[in-house]
């Protein structure tokens, strides 16, 4: 199948909160609503669902920060 080939589909049910936060994406970003949710599902294959397997966790900036300040240099 060539790369840039689509499949034209249907998501039955997702819920209104989760639309309108993707669509005011789309919006703002001005791209469309298949090119958002493409970008989400893209990278849900490829890392997000490896992520927990793998042992990654996410933290935030300040408190990696306040970790290095800790380390001796």
């Amino acid at each position: 199948m060539p790369k840039n080939s689509t499949t034209n589909t249907t998501i039955l049910f997702i819920s209104n909160k989760i639309y309108e936060k993707t669509e005011f994406q789309a919006y703002t970003e001005d791209k469309t609503g298949s090119a958002i949710m493409n970008n989400i599902l893209r990278k849900y294959v490829s890392w997000d669902q490896f992520v927990s397997d793998i042992g990654f966790v996410f933290l935030q900036k300040p408190l990696v920060r306040n970790i290095f300040k800790h380390v001796p240099c």
